[in-house]
């Protein structure tokens, strides 16, 4: 998975094994998948908590090292609903720009549970639709304090600080 904007990060989801024997907790854990259908199911453990940290830490999210998170990925079928979403998709998203909508493009939903017993009492889950979007990943570089002397030409400059 890629994500854009100031994150611009990557997560790898194994489509090819088994969970580890022994994770070392990290900022995704370790995502291992695999198909029921025509839904990609990822199961996650290992996402670090010490305290609050990890990807699920960022959002404010109380997990601990027994957090287990299960994700269904799946495209909707042509004429079936979209969550939360009437006629008009950006009414409930400020941020959502109608002219970006792909439209006629397939709406892919995500449906994910956290079960963690040492900071909830029973499991929880959200669905959420994501819109295809004519924009493209957008590129984000921190260079505060770039040492990298080969890479400084190719870092873009600004002709008056924005800070």
């Amino acid at each position: 998975m890629l994500f854009g904007g100031e994150q611009e990060q990557s997560r790898t989801i194994y489509l090819d094994r088994p969970h580890s024997a022994h994770i070392v907790p990290s900022w995704y854990g370790e995502s291992v998948g695999h198909f029921e259908g025509d839904s990609l199911v990822v199961d996650t453990v290992g996402i670090a908590a010490k305290p609050q940290s990890g990807s699920m830490g960022l959002f404010g999210t109380p997990h601990t090292n027994a957090l287990h998170l299960v994700e269904r990925y799946r495209f909707l079928s042509d004429g079936e609903e979209s969550v939360g979403r009437g006629p008009n998709p950006t009414a409930s998203n400020p941020t959502l720009v109608a002219d970006e909508i792909v439209r006629g493009g397939k709406t892919l939903r995500l449906t994910f549970t956290v079960d963690d017993p040492g900071a909830y009492r029973k499991p929880w889950s959200v669905t959420l639709d994501f819109l295809p979007l004519k924009t493209p990943i957008q590129e984000y570089v921190c260079t505060e304090n770039y040492q990298e002397k080969d890479l400084l030409p190719l870092i873009p400059k600004a002709e008056i600080p924005d800070f």
